[in-house]
């Protein structure tokens, strides 16, 4: 069995890791306002990446870029998701999607939800 990326890196390394990631995608980008943080569930960790107008108001939370690095992977290649809040804590996330789903099928996004 192999070991996890949890296990082989310790979490402030990871921090590092993914601090350099987010500032290096958004410099790429052109990005400099947008901000970044990581997140390390035990199932793998995650990079966040959003302009300050998707941090959304009177809930602590936002809409984002997300770059999962999943434990479970066996060396699939890297995804970036759309990140958005449960229903339960973004009310209009149904709607939301309704919306842009057209758009990030023409951008080759796959949509699973």
């Amino acid at each position: 069995m192999n070991p996890s990326v949890m296990e082989i890196l310790s979490e402030p390394v990871l921090v590092f890791a993914f601090r350099w990631l987010g500032d290096f995608f958004k410099f790429e980008w052109q990005h400099l306002d947008w901000e970044s943080h990581g997140s390390f569930p035990e199932e793998g960790a995650f990079l966040y990446l959003f302009p300050p107008s998707w941090r959304l108001l009177g809930i602590d939370g936002h809409l984002a870029f997300s770059f999962p690095w999943s434990n479970e992977s066996n060396g699939d290649a890297p995804e970036v998701q759309l990140y958005l809040p449960a229903k339960e804590q973004f009310p209009p996330r149904n709607q939301l999607l309704n919306q842009i789903r057209p758009q990030l099928k023409r951008a080759a996004f796959i949509l699973w939800a």
